[in-house]
C-alpha cells in the first residue's frame, strides 16, 4: 500500500515500476488515467480537511481487502494530500 500524490496517478511508467495494480482514486477532478493498466475504485470527495471520509470507510476498507485478496499492490491518492 503506497500513499501518494494524485499528480503521480497519472504517471504510468511511474505506476508500472513501483508494481502497482490497483489504484484508489479520492477525488472528484482527477480522472482514472489508465482504466486499461489498473483496477480503479474512485471516491468523489473534495481534498479538503473539513471533508468527512468516514463515511466512505466500508467502501475504501472493501476495496483494500479485494487489493490483499488477490495480493495486489494498491496505490492510494487524493489531489495534494489533505484528505488522504
Amino acid at each position: 500500500m503506497f500513499v501518494g500524490r494524485g499528480d503521480l496517478a497519472s504517471n504510468s511508467q511511474f505506476l508500472e515500476k513501483m508494481g502497482f495494480t490497483h489504484i484508489l482514486n479520492l477525488t472528484k477532478t482527477i480522472k482514472n488515467s489508465h482504466p486499461a493498466k489498473f483496477v480503479y475504485k474512485r471516491i468523489p470527495i473534495d481534498d479538503k480537511d473539513t471533508e468527512d471520509a468516514s463515511v466512505h470507510f466500508r467502501a475504501i476498507v472493501d476495496f483494500i481487502r479485494r487489493v490483499a485478496l488477490c495480493r495486489g499492490k494498491i496505490y492510494i491518492h487524493c489531489t495534494v494530500g489533505a484528505s488522504r
